[in-house]
Parts: structure tokens; sequence; C-alpha cells
């Protein structure tokens, strides 16, 4: 799913785990990589943009993008345009054992995604590093 641009979504950090900040958009499919055992340290929250990067932050249409291990990331539909454009590489931590994906939770609000429910269809395609 691509983002939805109609304003910002952001989530604070729980536990170990980093939260989530976007300037201009929610909605879209987000990932984190783990390792088997969860970080001992709290990761850092990440700042992603469509278009309005005037408090900073990491553009959508980056081609490549390193994320740590606890890191939420801003995955979209994984192309550099919406729905166009060329596929995003997603550089695996060295240590990481598993990927999850999912949307930003949110209640209270109409988008808030309170129904939990549905699938997704992803795919992925892996490659060794040169």
């Amino acid at each position: 799913m691509s983002p939805i641009c109609n304003g910002p979504r952001n989530t604070g950090p729980i536990g170990a785990f980093g939260g989530f900040s976007s300037t201009d958009f929610y909605g879209a499919l987000v990932g984190i990589f783990l390792e088997d055992s969860l970080p001992v340290t709290q990761s850092t929250t990440l700042r992603f943009y469509a278009s309005d990067n005037s408090i900073g932050g990491i553009a959508t249409d980056f081609t490549v993008l390193n994320p740590r291990i606890g890191e939420v990331f801003f995955i979209g539909d994984g192309l550099t345009g919406t729905g166009t454009g060329t596929i995003q590489t997603f550089i695996v931590p060295p240590t990481a054992t598993n990927l999850y994906m999912g949307y930003v939770d949110g209640t209270g609000v109409p988008q808030g995604y309170t129904g939990n429910a549905g699938e997704l269809a992803v795919f992925v395609h892996l490659h060794q590093a040169n």
C-alpha cells in the first residue's frame, strides 16, 4: 500500500522498539528487523516524509535504506514513486533473523485501523550482497 498523504503519524518508542514518525502521510506498510532475542537498548525513531521535508527525515522515494535492528522503517509499495519508479532496496542488518511487516496502528480516529483484520500480500526477493 502506498502512503495516504493527508497528515502526520507519530508513535513513540515502546520498550526496545523504535517509534515511527511521518510528516505528511499515514497508512503505509512498515517493517522492523529483529534478531532471535529482543534488543537490549531502545532503537532510534525514524522519520519519513512524502513531500514535506520541513522538519527533516528520510524521503519515501529513497533507492536504498539501511535500517538497524529494532527500527521501524517505511516500506510503502517498495517503489520510488507511488505505483511507479524503481524497486527500492532494503539492506538487511547482518544479525537479523526476522522481518515483521504491518501498519502503524492507531485508535480513536477514523483511519485508526481499529478492526485489525485482513491480510497482506508481500513479495520479498533476497539477494546476496556483493
